[in-house]
């Protein structure tokens, strides 16, 4: 049902002129969205909320700026010609942290953590279309695929991803994948979704709804963003950069505080990779600015408050059908305008009056139908092989010590020296050999998915 606000909030502007495109950046400390101008590394702008903000996302023409609140529950959205709060709003389920927009710019999916369900919102009418979507697990982070006709629902803990058909709005399918993602970036054929649990990336195929890798980074992986065959993770104080071809990463860079979301954009000085980061120590967080040609970060901004979700311009994909659809027509791509915004030197707004707060009442919970596989961390065999002076070290045993878990396996060498770790879950270990005529020695080891897991081992005699 389509909603009143109240009142219109203060989107109040400095001096400077701007630039398209602009980089928005919610605030996880105060009621305010940050208006960042890419041409220039500068934050020129706030938009006033009139709730906490969570994540933020433009419309496909850039009329809207559309975002969340789980202080009252409700997705707004605002005019970007003149940076004001809309008119109207919608609720949505309980505790909602992020959404997704269909490339038709028509519907809106919102991941409600704490109603375990999706709502969908038809965002020209501003309401919900039907009842929410329960899914088996707390939705945290939504992508909807190239044509509109799925839309992937990565949930909390350990429970996978979940599948909707955009046709019936029906829970399809749970793909099992890593431990407590925290976003995803598709890029046809292929969804990479980031595990803070982990420590990984689940890289699905969206073709066949199928995983085929699982991509161990640092620690605590948060916002992955696209560019010319990488993705880039925002990690625990950095940057990982992996290529999507074999996976492997080619650099790495460092912050010296806690990274959140990652955004890619086109600006008028080329190819930008965005970070958001704070330490909530600090009065002001940081935008990382990094070139992708060299992969070294080129700027850093202060930014008032703790900057946490990223949103910019896209360039939006054209539909591309998955061979499941018998359809042979490509639906129509939607059209990015270009975005052009001067205000004058003394652009003020103010608010028209006051704001009233509004309580909305927590959903009633409904069952949540069972999932219909049970998901599972990933694992892989490990071999490898123990040799002193060229010769094979048979009957010493052999450890595999989880860096994420500190978990401890052990097995032994066999008579020609190899041994083999079962079904370890994949991660980053210590393999160490153990014998009393042998001098201490560790290795590390990454225990990776779709490769051959093997590590050679050369022990010296103890003195």
């Amino acid at each position: 049902m389509k909603k009143v606000l109240l009142a219109f909030m203060a989107c109040m502007f400095s001096g400077a002129s701007f630039a398209a495109p602009y980089l928005y950046i919610s605030n996880s400390q105060f009621k305010k969205i940050s208006v960042f101008d890419t041409a220039i590394n500068k934050v020129v702008g706030e938009i006033k909320a009139p709730y906490s903000v969570k994540d933020l996302k433009l419309s496909p023409d850039n009329r809207y700026l559309y975002f969340l609140s789980s202080e009252n529950n409700s997705l707004y959205r605002i005019l970007t010609k003149n940076h004001m709060i809309d008119d109207n709003f919608v609720n949505v389920g309980y505790m909602p942290l992020t959404f997704e927009i269909t490339n038709d710019g028509k519907f809106a999916y919102v991941a409600n953590s704490k109603s375990r369900n999706v709502s969908v919102i038809d965002l020209q009418k501003m309401e919900s279309v039907s009842d929410p979507i329960q899914v088996p697990g707390s939705p945290r982070v939504v992508a909807i695929t190239d044509d509109d006709q799925k839309v992937y629902v990565a949930l909390g803990g350990n429970a996978g991803v979940a599948v909707i058909d955009t046709a019936s709005n029906k829970l399809k399918k749970i793909i099992e994948t890593g431990a407590d993602p925290w976003g995803m970036e598709l890029k046809y054929p292929n969804l990479y979704v980031s595990n803070e649990g982990l420590a990984s990336i689940s890289v699905i195929d969206v073709r066949n709804d199928k995983v085929v890798n699982e991509v161990i980074t640092s620690d605590t992986p948060r916002g992955v963003s696209y560019h010319n065959g990488m993705i880039y993770v925002s990690v625990m104080n950095g940057v990982d950069v992996f290529e999507t071809k074999r996976f492997e990463k080619p650099a790495s860079m460092g912050l010296d505080y806690v990274v959140y979301d990652a955004a890619y954009a086109k600006t008028s000085s080329g190819n930008k990779i965005y970070i958001a980061g704070y330490d909530k120590g600090s009065a002001t967080g940081k935008i990382a600015v990094i070139d992708p040609e060299v992969n070294e970060v080129v700027s850093e901004t202060d930014v008032d408050g703790w900057p946490y979700y990223l949103e910019i311009r896209k360039i939006r994909p054209t539909a591309t059908h998955t061979p499941t659809s018998t359809s042979t027509s490509t639906p129509k791509a939607t059209v990015t305008p270009t975005f052009t915004h001067t205000p004058t030197d003394t652009a003020t707004f103010t608010p028209t009056n006051t704001f009233t707060a509004v309580p909305t009442k927590k959903p009633t919970r409904k069952p949540t139908p069972k999932a219909t596989a049970t998901p599972s961390l990933f694992s892989e065999d490990l071999r490898g092989k123990v040799t002193m002076g060229g010769q094979a070290v048979a009957n010493v045993k052999v450890k595999a010590i989880s860096k994420h878990n500190n978990s401890i396996t052990e097995v032994k060498t066999d008579s020609s020296g190899y041994f083999t770790f079962k079904k370890l879950t994949l991660g980053a270990y210590i393999i160490s050999v153990e014998a009393t005529f042998i001098k201490e020695k560790a290795v590390a080891y990454t225990v990776n998915r779709g490769v051959e897991n093997y590590v050679a081992i050369k022990v010296s005699k103890r003195q």
